[in-house]
């Protein structure tokens, strides 16, 4: 999601000052929201992103609603120079809104979803957000839109902080604590899209040599919107966001030389793991963002047991990445294998797998059938690999 920063112009939509809206979300992680296409009844499902500077519709979604390209547009994104098919004008309906004139780019979700675990047909974000007066409530899971500040009816318990949001993406100043008592500060990208807590620019990493001050490290392949990317994921000893800390977190260093994440002029970016941990408002006029605390503030952050990714195709749970020199990896778990129990329960969700491989230090009995058609046994134990 956040390789298309900075990438595609965006048309402003045409919506009636006086509008206000609350739309209804669900959070997986990523927070998701429900979209329609004029003249279908069945919503589609969107990820609402703060580190989105346009619109993105799924390809397959997009053929089956008859909804074609009207353009293409060559950017830099992360894996290079790529065409991009655009199709211009669109409308699409949220909540009780109709956004008008929005550029939908086209691309293939399909890995996201399978990752994810969760259908993304197309993904939101400063189309509505810089707006309107945006509200996000995780206890009640509602988005609420409103014009100004004033027009919410109870804002006790938020904090407002001056901070950057003169471009579609807001940057916020955060310092990060090293265990050996380094202590850097940078601006970050604020982008609830990416399912992370930090990650480090390439150039930023670089010149402060951050993969030196990290006890332990492994390599960790995630997939974008459109390419696949490694990174060194290792333990931070904490961070302060705007008065805010949190401490023994994983973050992940890029290792990329294109896009956004090899970009000089900001440190990184500052993902949902951190960002879904506070109710907030944005408010684009004011340059402001308010938080406060919710129910996640406290939660533990994951630290990776396992040395593997899951991810859901066809109906069927499948290894995503090994981890190499991980136990996972010595015992030859390999991608693509299914994943049909462990300790002896099938799961249909990577929701409840992931909730069973966060169990720290029990040994857990795996059944796996390999790509060959092999079923195979073997007990691994669930602890830090960072």
């Amino acid at each position: 999601m956040r390789h298309l920063l900075f990438l595609l112009f965006v048309t402003i939509t045409s919506i009636a000052a006086s509008q206000v809206a609350s739309i209804p979300f669900e959070k997986e992680g990523l927070v998701y929201i429900p979209v329609k296409v004029p003249g279908e009844e069945t919503p589609l499902q969107f990820v609402f992103d703060t580190g989105a500077s346009t619109a993105v519709m799924d390809k397959a979604v997009a053929t089956r609603l008859g909804i074609t390209a009207d353009t293409k547009q060559y950017a830099s994104g992360a894996s290079g120079s790529q065409e991009y098919e655009i199709a211009v004008n669109r409308t699409l309906e949220i909540g009780d809104l109709n956004f008008d004139n929005l550029h939908l780019v086209l691309v293939d979700l399909q890995e996201l979803s399978n990752r994810s675990g969760t259908s993304i047909d197309g993904i939101i974000g400063a189309d509505v957000i810089n707006r309107f007066v945006t509200q996000f409530d995780f206890a009640e899971k509602q988005l609420h839109l409103y014009k100004n500040v004033k027009d919410i009816a109870n804002t006790n318990g938020y904090t407002p902080h001056k901070v950057d949001l003169s471009g579609p993406i807001p940057m916020v100043t955060m310092d990060c604590i090293f265990k050996d008592g380094t202590r850097l500060s940078g601006d970050f990208l604020f982008d609830s899209g990416a399912n992370l807590s930090i990650l480090f620019n390439t150039p930023y990493a670089n010149k402060h040599q951050l993969t030196t001050k990290f006890d332990k490290t492994i390599e960790i392949t995630s997939r974008g919107l459109t390419a696949t990317s490694t990174s060194t994921k290792g333990m931070l000893q904490g961070v302060s966001l705007l008065g805010n800390d949190f401490s023994n977190l994983p973050v992940s260093i890029a290792q990329t030389e294109y896009g956004v994440s090899a970009q000089e002029g900001f440190a990184g970016i500052l993902g949902a793991d951190i960002i879904n941990r506070f109710d907030m408002i944005l408010d684009y006029k004011e340059d402001l963002l308010y938080l406060k605390p919710n129910h996640h503030y406290l939660e533990a952050f994951d630290v990776p047991l396992v040395g593997f990714t899951l991810k859901k195709v066809d109906q069927k749970i499948v290894i995503g990445d090994v981890i190499k020199d991980t136990e996972a990896a010595q015992k030859g778990i390999a991608q693509g294998d299914e994943l049909l129990s462990i300790n002896g329960v099938s799961e249909s969700t990577l929701k409840a797998y992931r909730e069973v491989l966060k169990q720290e230090g029990t040994t857990i009995v795996v059944r796996l059938k390999k790509t060959s058609g092999e079923e195979v046994v073997m007990k691994l134990t669930l602890q830090p690999l960072i």
